[in-house]
């Protein structure tokens, strides 16, 4: 998985046209860490996916290998081609998360956003209110899950 992490790293910000000292600069790192991340020498921590995806405008789950697109581009809800004030709204404003999040929704289910039970809302609404240790605990815990549900089917 690292070296798909890695060679994906070193193709999108090269594509992006920024050099590792660049994607340092705006990470807040030095150029050495993203040299030993693209050598596959050490890997980003989870906690700044979503940091290096924003500053190569791509989806985090291309840069981890769960998703065959870099592309975060999907059909709006209104004519003018952007997301309604609402839709923003629901991702603090934040029209990059608003993309991760329609892309990944669109392509796992085949719905939308507001493709969410009542009961899941709900649960959204109790994530978002964690701080980042309950995030980081709850996001473990549930990837064992998935993991041990996807072995009992094999």
């Amino acid at each position: 998985m690292s070296n798909l992490i890695s060679e994906r790293l070193r193709e999108m910000r090269m594509k992006a046209g920024l050099t590792q000292k660049d994607l340092g600069d705006k990470l807040g790192l030095g150029k050495s860490t993203i040299s030993e991340w693209e050598s596959g020498k050490r890997m980003p921590g989870l906690e700044l996916v979503e940091d290096i995806a924003r500053a190569l405008g791509i989806d985090p789950g291309y840069l981890m290998g769960w998703s065959s697109s870099p592309s975060l581009e999907l059909p709006y809800e209104d004519d003018q081609g952007e997301p309604t004030e609402e839709q923003l709204a629901a991702y603090g404003g934040d029209k990059h998360a608003y993309q991760v999040a329609r892309k990944r929704v669109t392509e796992d289910f085949g719905g939308t956003v507001y493709d969410v039970y009542p009961d899941e809302y709900q649960l959204l609404l109790n994530y978002r209110a964690l701080d980042n240790y309950g995030k980081d605990l709850l996001n473990m815990v549930a990837s064992a899950e998935f993991k041990r549900v996807r072995d009992s089917k094999k």
